[in-house]
């Protein structure tokens, strides 16, 4: 079996991403391996185990690196659901650290060294921003159903997520070029994905949003 090779594929509400891992000259059936919302990566043991055949394994829609490109009213439901009214934390950084994207940390004395995320808080919430990040991977853009969505809200919390839309694919675009880690790029894109959302519930609500949050 050779090393896995990776693909996407445009599919209603989403872009799919995959992985090929062929058995040459095999003349087994293709095996395809799904299971959500597991991504492809939790099967990488698994297919290691067929050998004899060609083993297909992708990321679920909205799962892993699979953005979905219908679902930005289901990540905000899904956050109202898991979370409550972000208004209640007094900034952003508390939001982060709820649903703990924010780094650990190791500190003696004048020595400060961060680590990996603190994973606290609720799991089901930061897995679905993590999941969302992945949507800033493209070209900021003002769609068609985007634009249906954004009916009836205030200028200020249109504005705010035009903001989010050019900062994060930017950040994204910045951190690849310098060739740091998908994931850890992900997530860092997913942390500050929650500053926007708690400064657009903060204008929602009629408040005076804090420069620095917008």
């Amino acid at each position: 079996m050779t090393e896995p090779k990776t693909g996407t594929l445009s599919a209603p509400g989403a872009i799919l991403h995959y992985d090929v891992r062929a058995a040459d000259a095999s003349t087994e059936p293709i095996l395809l391996i799904i299971g959500s919302p597991m991504g492809a990566d939790g099967f990488v043991t698994l297919a290691g185990h067929f050998t004899d055949r060609t083993v297909v394994t992708y990321d679920p829609r909205g799962a892993g690196r699979s953005p979905r490109t219908d679902g930005a009213l289901v990540t905000a439901v899904e956050m109202v659901a898991e979370v409550g009214d972000l208004t209640r934390f007094g900034k952003p950084r508390e939001v982060m650290g709820y649903l703990g994207l924010v780094p650990s940390e190791d500190s003696t004395g004048d020595k400060r060294r961060q680590g990996s995320i603190t994973k606290t808080g609720n799991g089901h919430a930061r897995r679905s921003r993590v999941e969302s990040a992945w949507a800033y991977a493209r070209p900021p853009r003002l769609t068609r159903a985007l634009k249906q969505r954004q009916q009836g809200l205030s200028r200020e919390v249109i504005e705010i997520s035009w903001r989010a839309q050019v900062r994060l694919c930017g950040r994204y675009r910045r951190l690849s070029a310098r060739g740091k880690n998908k994931k850890k790029i992900i997530v860092a894109i997913a942390r500050e994905l929650c500053a926007f959302m708690w400064a657009i519930a903060i204008a929602a609500g009629g408040q005076q949003v804090p420069a620095r949050a917008s």
